[in-house]
């Protein structure tokens, strides 16, 4: 198996096995951006600085240091780097 093969192999695995969490990020997404457009505000702010604290999160948990943790790219500057981002955008709130 080449390494482009396995890549997407775990890919694929991390899109079956979390797929109800991505529905979930993508209704959320969809409510962040409806709320942007409509409904500005502090309440919008914090509630899309919430939304993108936690898909950063989960994306770095998930995906880098659980999925892809075979590699160490992923596993030590990937998850991390997402991981950071997440709390940054808590500490915007």
């Amino acid at each position: 198996m080449t390494p482009t093969e396995a890549f997407w192999n775990v890919l694929r695995e991390f899109r079956d096995d979390t797929l109800i969490i991505q529905i979930i990020l993508t209704i959320a997404a969809s409510i962040s951006v409806w709320l942007i457009l409509f409904r500005p505000g502090k309440r919008t702010d914090s509630f899309t600085k919430i939304f993108l604290s936690f898909a950063f999160a989960w994306n770095g948990v998930a995906c880098f240091i659980i999925y892809c943790g075979k590699s160490m790219i992923a596993k030590f500057l990937g998850g991390p780097l997402y991981l950071v981002i997440a709390f940054l955008f808590l500490v915007c709130l």
